[in-house]
């Protein structure tokens, strides 16, 4: 009813004008706005009414109060443009929040424990320049609303269901706080608090694709659940079906391995399919770590492989201890070295550095840490900036990249081809 009454009766003119005129002519008559808009507009009878009886044209009821749910150290920052970033970032006013003021006012007002983040607004006054909150000393009616999150957004989307029930909290370790239990994440304790609904629904689509889906499109099909569906516990789900998704990769495996021990072959299918969910997440802006997923083990396998003897095992495993014992300097001397007794034309290559721009504060981040920054950082299991190489230079990977194949993490190689 209300959008008839009052975007429909009030909707403005009924009738166009157009005339064409020359913008040389300085003897036209000015445009009137005003008597075009009179007499463009149509009065109807319902209208007419309205207007005489003087009701209200448009009216808000209590007025609204928006609040914004955000982690620690994420919240959004309005600043000019020719603002100094860095005096931006280092500003402590801009860590304050109507959310981290509710947290002071708890710790100074013993009153104000009463009322949970969204009660907040209709017992306090929000005091945007000093940033902080007051006890309310008049009667208007208000309430507080928090911003819409997506569930896509992971552990902020918990927290927003927390602060609709949580009263009195102090810092955010306290609305992880239920029965004298302190959980690790806001997921977990809504969890614990019955605010999640189980995951049977999922669990019983999965199991259903399961008896004519292959397995990547089992893992096409999880993924969309993580990003579109509310799934309560993606790592229990995950648990369920990492088997299944990995349907062929242990056809493969035990094609060529017949004799691998069958904790080995479950280990190797659960980071195989880890690494296909994080390259589909990737695909859509994600990450494991926002589903709380864990990270694919990054082992030696060659170590754990029933074709090595025990020799061979023993040595490869003190070769192994070698490497991780000795320093980025120390391991760049040998490697410069081998290169010089190598009469081979050198190749150089210089890797693209940048900041994963999935992460919630990519500008901070970037802002902090530009390029030039991160060329020069060396770390043990990533290449250096600058690469050198030459055909017949032996090399090593670092990552499980085909475990069917032999590429495993610590497989030697040989050099045989360079490109420019």
């Amino acid at each position: 009813m209300e959008k008839y009454l009052f975007k429909y009766t009030n909707k403005g003119p009924d009738l166009a004008k157009v005339a064409i005129q020359n913008k040389e002519d300085h003897n036209a008559a000015p445009i009137n706005e005003i008597k075009q808009y009179l007499d463009c507009r149509c009065m109807t009878p319902n209208d007419a009414a309205w207007c005489l009886l003087q009701f209200d044209i448009h009216r808000t009821d209590p007025s609204i109060e928006r609040l914004h749910a955000h982690l620690p150290l994420e919240n959004s920052i309005i600043y000019a443009e020719d603002d100094n970033l860095e005096e931006v970032v280092c500003d402590p006013r801009n860590t304050v929040t109507k959310l981290t003021a509710w947290f002071e006012a708890n710790k100074t007002h013993p009153q104000a424990r009463e009322f949970t983040y969204v009660e907040f607004p209709e017992h306090w006054t929000w005091h945007a320049d000093g940033k902080y909150w007051q006890q309310r000393r008049n009667n208007r009616a208000k309430i507080g609303r928090i911003t819409n999150i997506s569930p896509n957004e992971g552990e902020v989307f918990y927290l927003r269901m927390l602060l609709h029930i949580v009263k009195g909290a102090r810092c955010y370790s306290d609305l992880r706080n239920v029965a004298g239990h302190h959980y690790p994440t806001f997921q977990a304790t809504c969890e614990a608090l019955g605010l999640l609904g189980d995951d049977r629904e999922w669990s019983h689509a999965m199991t259903d694709a399961a008896h004519w889906a292959l397995p990547y499109q089992l893992c096409q099909l999880f993924v969309t659940m993580l990003l579109f569906c509310q799934v309560a516990s993606p790592a229990r789900l995950f648990d369920e079906f990492a088997q299944i998704m990995g349907d062929d990769m242990r056809y493969r495996i035990l094609r060529l391995t017949p004799g691998i021990p069958e904790p080995l072959l479950q280990s190797q299918i659960r980071s195989y399919v880890l690494l296909e969910l994080d390259n589909l997440l990737k695909n859509a802006g994600y990450t494991l770590d926002r589903f709380q997923l864990p990270q694919p083990e990054d082992e030696n396998m060659r170590l754990r492989s029933p074709s090595l003897l025990p020799d061979e095992k023993i040595e490869l495993q003190q070769f192994a201890e070698w490497l991780l014992s000795i320093g980025t300097e120390l391991a760049a001397g040998i490697n410069s070295q081998i290169m010089s007794q190598i009469a081979t034309e050198e190749m150089s290559y210089y890797s693209c550095d940048t900041i994963d721009d999935s992460s919630a504060n990519y500008c901070t981040v970037q802002c902090l840490y530009p390029t030039e920054f991160l060329n020069t950082i060396c770390m043990s299991g990533l290449p250096d900036h600058h690469l050198q190489l030459k055909v017949g230079v032996p090399i090593m990977l670092l990552r499980n990249l085909d475990p069917t194949k032999g590429l495993c993490n610590g497989t030697r190689l040989i050099v045989t081809q360079l490109t420019v």
